[in-house]
């Protein structure tokens, strides 16, 4: 799922449904970052896993 937010950033936010409560990870994407964000930090409860990212730049 891609959702644009209003200051014009693209998060990108893959997420396991357990049951009432989300578990997951957020790809944020900018024109200059590329970052991750597990756990708390975007709301998802504590989770326990990991994630591999291939970026690839094209013009």
């Amino acid at each position: 799922m891609f959702v644009m937010f209003n200051d014009g950033t693209n998060h990108m936010m893959p997420r396991a449904h357990k049951d009432n409560d989300h578990d997951g990870i957020s790809v944020q994407v900018t024109k200059t970052n590329l970052i991750l964000q597990v756990g708390q930090s975007n709301g998802f409860a504590d989770v326990t896993g990991y994630a591999i990212l291939k970026y690839i730049k094209t013009n």
